[in-house]
């Protein structure tokens, strides 16, 4: 279970996942691939079926939301855990692994454990201490020391970086560069 997938996202943890999937398929071992998808055209948790290179690729869409749900979504997403529930319980798989839960919901792993007894996390990044995953200070430009952090230090961090993006976005869109 990864937060992106191929083709549409290709970086490290992704190709990770990849990697981990065709070496077991390799082995003899059935793989499908769970991963979160940007779509909102459609009704999040909504769930597509498609294949990557031979591999069984499982798409649950999740819709862009505010700077303020963002944490809340990626903490618990009802429409996306439900879709999660419901595949894991036809897949019935004997090993359950994670390489990012971002889009999916912590939530995914209580979900997994109901699911299988053999549960795998690798975290591939910082996102269970910082929602930018990065744990770099955007207001000090420095990385974060986790003995004096506040929440809101994040807060703060959070409104920085996506101000930023807004400000890019909406130039970007309306060719004011």
């Amino acid at each position: 279970i990864v937060h992106m997938f191929m083709p549409e996202s290709s970086s490290g943890t992704e190709v990770l996942t990849y990697n981990i999937a065709k070496s077991l398929q390799k082995k003899g071992y059935e793989v499908s691939i769970i991963s979160a998808y940007q779509n909102n055209t459609i009704e999040e948790g909504s769930l597509h079926q498609e294949v990557y290179d031979n591999l069984s690729v499982y798409k649950i869409s999740y819709q862009k939301t505010l700077l303020t749900d963002v944490i809340s979504r990626d903490l618990h997403s009802i429409k996306v855990t439900d879709s999660l529930k419901d595949l894991l319980y036809l897949l019935k798989p004997d090993i359950i692994q994670f390489t990012h839960l971002k889009y999916i919901s912590a939530q995914a792993i209580d979900i997994a454990l109901q699911q299988s007894s053999r549960v795998f996390l690798f975290a591939t990044d910082y996102w269970f201490a910082c929602p930018k995953t990065t744990l770099f200070n955007s207001n000090t430009n420095f990385i974060c020391d986790n003995k004096s952090i506040t929440a809101s230090d994040c807060v703060s961090c959070m409104i920085n970086v996506n101000l930023v993006s807004i400000c890019a976005n909406t130039i970007g869109k309306f060719g004011w560069l």
